[in-house]
């Protein structure tokens, strides 16, 4: 389905007082960090070549390290296209919604899924690129966590990673979204007290 199709779907799901404020599309390729990637593989084949041709010098076979080589080689391109493929697939038509209750994302392989916007308790702005980014939702309580981190017990550092990991069940992520400050913006709009982390902050003004 299309964008109007499935946002014309998701009109007929509308709460009573409820109003579609945000539409978007998942667009991945704007915001997958593959030349950082693509920097790491290369300069981990190099270190690799060297470390190959070294031990060539302190005699070792010859075919057996350009063989090692060109293994290394196509197994790295591999994997470049298997992950940039499978995360294409993973992401393939989501779309996503923001109402004045609800934040919704949809894909053909699971629905609709819906949460409250006043469940939310912390916003992370990452991979930010040519302004697209991935929005990720979280509704773990930032006081809960904070309070848990300053008292010295040990035994709070079992109850953070339970409350982490029950929480990450339940999370949400809008993967290649456009303008994601302004989706923000809407959202903390209706919600003020959500924590907000931008991994590429913007410098204020004046500063």
């Amino acid at each position: 389905m299309d964008k109007e199709e499935v946002k014309k779907k998701f009109e007929g799901m509308l709460e009573e007082d409820e109003k579609i404020l945000i539409s978007s599309k998942s667009n991945v390729s704007k915001t997958d960090m593959q030349l950082g990637r693509i920097f790491l593989m290369a300069l981990f084949l190099l270190c690799t070549i060297y470390g190959l041709f070294y031990a060539y010098k302190h005699g070792g076979d010859f075919d057996i390290i350009i063989a090692a080589v060109v293994i290394l080689f196509i197994v790295l391109i591999l994997y470049a296209f298997l992950y940039n493929t499978v995360l294409k697939y993973k992401h393939k038509d989501e779309f996503y919604f923001v109402t004045n209750k609800r934040f919704v994302k949809y894909s053909e392989k699971t629905g609709f899924n819906f949460r409250y916007i006043k469940d939310i308790e912390h916003i992370g702005i990452v991979r930010e690129k040519n302004n697209y980014a991935d929005l990720d939702f979280s509704f773990v309580s930032m006081k809960e966590l904070n309070k848990l981190n300053d008292s010295k017990n040990i035994s709070n550092l079992a109850n953070i990673i339970i409350l982490m990991k029950d929480a990450s069940k339940t999370n949400m992520s809008f993967s290649g979204v456009e303008d994601p400050e302004y989706i923000v913006s809407v959202i903390t709009g209706i919600k003020s007290d959500i924590h907000i982390y931008d991994d590429k902050p913007k410098m204020k003004e004046g500063l």
